[in-house]
């Protein structure tokens, strides 16, 4: 269930839903600006043309705003699914497929994900692995929170495409892991994740 704000909300900037604190158009318009550094800076990442070794130093420091900005809107934000019976918000059946597929990977491999770091700057947000940028919490009955994180970042879903494409090779968790680390450690500080066992 996804809070709405009445019209007439909107168009007043000072009111005060939901405990949201005045002044939240302002917020919002940099919240939207963040989003565009970090979706250029990542499409940029993306076809090659900024390589990890040489990427501006501004990138992850926007990134890392971005981010923090999606996390403030993620906290109010509240989408549920129960993937084992592939029900998902329309939220996320919106999103491109690659995206729509990365988010039911998580879903389905806490298991393996829980291995698998982020270099996207949400390790400043607690992000535990590869997983939490999906997955904010799971149910008994297996229905998940949804995290927002990742529904525009390339870097979270970059590390998820190259687990996904690993696996289906048949390659060795831990060596899943090396590889990972290799590709992606120059994009950002990696989340504290444990090593595979064995």
């Amino acid at each position: 269930m996804k809070a709405t704000i009445p019209p007439a909300a909107t168009e007043n900037s000072h009111c005060n839903l939901n405990g949201a604190v005045r002044g939240i158009a302002p917020k919002i318009e940099l919240v939207k600006r963040r989003r565009f550094l970090l979706m250029a800076g990542g499409a940029l990442a993306g076809v090659g043309l900024v390589s990890a070794g040489s990427a501006p130093y501004w990138l992850p420091e926007a990134r890392r705003l971005a981010h923090l900005g999606r996390e403030a809107v993620d906290s109010t934000t509240v989408l549920y699914a129960n993937p084992a019976q592939d029900v998902w918000p329309e939220e996320v059946r919106q999103l491109p497929a690659v995206i729509q597929e990365v988010y039911r990977y998580a879903a389905a491999n806490h298991d393996v994900l829980q291995f698998i770091p982020c270099f996207c700057g949400c390790a400043d947000l607690g992000h535990p692995s590869n997983f939490g940028c999906y997955v904010r919490e799971v149910y008994p009955d297996g229905r998940i929170r949804v995290n927002t994180h990742s529904f525009d970042c390339a870097v979270c879903a970059g590390v998820t495409r190259d687990v996904i494409e690993m696996r289906s090779q048949g390659v060795p968790l831990k060596a899943i892991r090396a590889t990972v680390d290799m590709r992606w450690s120059g994009s950002g500080p990696s989340t504290n994740t444990p090593l595979p066992p064995g």
